[in-house]
């Protein structure tokens, strides 16, 4: 009797299991939805998968990380208020390369510091060029000059790549950023 009990509960199981997973649905579908239209990717499994696809955002050019920002309170605290602005020229490929200071302050300490801030940023991929930068701080404003930045061409598909506002070609805090040609 109790041989019977232990082949016949295993057995009993794996049946109830083979019919229970099985019964009645055994076609899922998984599907993507894609820009142009659901599309199958396998049957088998239990009931229906639907994954949503999600374009990517839209061609910007702007600063995609920094790891230092420049900020008002610092320089205050640290610098002092300089007598006159300082203006940065930079080529960017995706990264700051060849800053070079177009206008001291004075204070070298705090043209470091913002040579320093501008050559942790990495803009995104969609523009090549020149920029320049204007930070006064007496007046608490920063000049962003993005006109030798050329755009690159359309990718197929995809709509033509822009510029950011002035607030995303630079990484301030304590700043009004403004655009204009320096």
């Amino acid at each position: 009797m109790r041989r019977c009990i232990v082949i016949c509960v295993p057995v009993l199981l794996f049946v109830l299991l083979l019919l229970g997973g099985c019964g009645g649905r055994a076609s899922g579908e998984s599907y993507f939805n894609l820009p142009e239209g659901p599309k199958l990717l396998f049957r088998g499994g239990y009931g229906k998968i639907t994954i949503k696809y999600t374009p990517p955002p839209d061609p910007i050019f702007r600063i995609a990380n920094a790891t230092q920002y420049i900020e008002f309170s610092t320089i205050k605290d640290n610098y002092g208020i300089p007598d006159k602005p300082i203006i940065v020229d930079y080529s960017v490929e995706t990264s700051v390369m060849n800053p070079d200071i177009a206008q001291k302050t004075g204070n070298p300490g705090f043209d470091n510091y913002v040579m320093k801030s501008i050559q942790s940023w990495v803009y995104t991929r969609y523009g090549i060029g020149r920029v320049r930068l204007m930070v006064d701080v007496a007046k608490k404003k920063i000049t962003v000059d993005k006109s030798g930045i050329v755009l690159i061409e359309a990718e197929k598909g995809r709509p033509a790549p822009k510029f950011g506002n002035p607030r995303d070609m630079v990484r301030a805090i304590g700043f009004t950023v403004v655009e204009g040609r320096l």
